[in-house]
């Protein structure tokens, strides 16, 4: 078996780089061959796991947060290469989703994932393209943004970064309309925030979809309708905690799940996939049951395990 860790050195303020040194201590002493590749530019992952994609006994580990992930899937093109999701990013959102038992010792999460077993879960699709937890349109989109710009600046963890760009954005923020058709239902909004998926959180931990369950074959939809700013600072404590569907809520947010939908808009629509920004004038999203061999890491009882890995 030959192990492939596709490395992106600027994740999380220069994190993923952190387990060179680690990965080469796990392997000193195993007879499996391994290469670690640090990517070089946008779009790399993908470049350098469709080149491995056509390769048999080969395992992939995206180190890095869900954009590297992200770019991993749409390389190997849903194909039966085992792909491990090792975190490394601010965010980390699919980890919380995808693994509840992973260890905190990064010596530990790098061997629970080598000698890990496989199994399939979904994926979604968007047109021509593929992601693994959330994408999203509206308010949040622009929180993303402008939390990038946060985050370069020293000493602010991810979470906080989107934190404060909520209350940026905010002061900023016009909302869009948009046409959602629901099987076979169409729904005419002015939009504040939406979010579709896979994975129950975003955003550094936001449990917007608090009811998805990456592997159930169905998309989580939230679409928080046109709100007001006063009644955004009381939302987002709730959705921070997964507790924004309860009857006081109920005006503003409609919640389904469903397998496929469609989105147009009058104007171009700025989303976030994954947790990096795109533009699209149409959607047609899908749910692909057995989307890709994701690697679980190993149960160890002797390990310490958290829930969610932050």
């Amino acid at each position: 078996m030959r192990h492939i860790f596709i490395l992106n050195p600027n994740s999380g303020k220069s994190k993923a780089c952190e387990y060179i040194p680690i990965i080469d201590d796990v392997f000193k002493n195993r007879k499996d061959d391994y290469e670690i590749i640090k990517t070089e530019y946008e779009g790399h992952a993908i470049e350098i796991a469709k080149n491995f994609s056509k390769t048999d006994d080969v395992r992939l580990y995206a180190i890095g947060g869900d954009g590297t992930i992200n770019e991993v899937i749409n390389g190997v093109d849903t194909s039966n290469v085992p792909i491990g999701v090792i975190p490394a990013g601010s965010g980390n959102d699919f980890i919380k989703s995808a693994y509840n038992n992973l260890s905190t010792d990064f010596k530990e999460i790098i061997e629970s994932l080598v000698d890990g077993d496989t199994e399939y879960v979904s994926l979604g699709k968007i047109n021509d393209t593929y992601f693994v937890n959330i994408f999203s349109i509206g308010f949040d989109t622009y929180v993303v943004k402008n939390a990038r710009l946060i985050k370069k600046l020293p000493l602010i963890p991810g979470s906080i970064a989107y934190l404060l760009s909520i209350f940026i954005t905010l002061l900023t923020y016009r909302k869009q309309n948009i046409k959602i058709s629901i099987d076979g239902k169409q729904i005419n909004t002015k939009v504040f925030l939406t979010a579709f998926g896979l994975g129950k959180f975003y955003g550094g931990g936001m449990k917007v979809l608090p009811n998805a369950v990456i592997n159930d074959d169905t998309l989580d939809i939230c679409i928080v309708h046109s709100i007001s700013k006063i009644a955004v600072l009381f939302l987002f404590p709730k959705l921070i905690k997964g507790e924004h569907l309860d009857k006081k809520m109920a005006k503003y947010i409609t919640y389904k799940k469903t397998s496929n939908f469609q989105i147009t808009s009058d104007k171009p629509m700025l989303v976030n996939r994954d947790g990096e920004l795109y533009t699209y004038n149409n959607i047609d999203c899908s749910i692909i049951s057995k989307g890709f061999l994701l690697i679980k890491p190993k149960v160890n009882e002797k390990r310490s395990t958290i829930k969610e890995f932050s």
